[in-house]
């Protein structure tokens, strides 16, 4: 699979995947998500184009489909715009997010020579961070 460049912080440093589902359809008959997630890819998708993403890194039972609404080339490729095709897979998506941030800051805290396991860094990362964790963003 291709990777991307995703607009986020930490969300960059995961190979994340994409998979079609279904050819272009008609954008403006299916409901979608207010959240978009803003990527860079190798190769264009065609706009009303369904896609399953993921983060094999994180997890491989977790997925969330989007749906293309724009595709335009740049310096890196194509910039994709996806939307989520509805709240819940926006909501899947912002939980692997979480869970990116989750490995970041346990990375981090190895560096810093602290040995937490996964588990614990994850706690602590809640009880840190998680009441500032935005509920929805526009961009990742």
């Amino acid at each position: 699979m291709d990777q991307a460049l995703v607009a986020s912080q930490f969300l960059h440093q995961f190979k994340l995947e994409l998979t079609p589902l279904a050819p272009p359809s008609d954008l403006f008959n299916l409901p979608t998500s207010r959240t978009h997630l803003h990527c860079h890819w190798k190769r264009p998708f065609t706009k009303g184009q369904q896609l399953r993403l993921w983060v094999p890194a994180i997890t491989h039972e977790t997925a969330a489909d989007t749906l293309v609404i724009a595709c335009s080339s740049n310096s890196q490729g194509y910039r994709l715009t996806l939307a989520f095709t509805n709240e819940e897979q926006a909501f899947r998506f912002r939980m692997v997010e979480q869970l990116c941030h989750i490995h970041h800051y346990h990375r981090q805290m190895q560096h810093q020579g602290r040995r937490l396991s996964l588990n614990e860094a994850a706690c602590e990362w809640i009880s840190r961070f998680a009441c500032s964790f935005t509920s929805a963003t526009a961009s990742l």
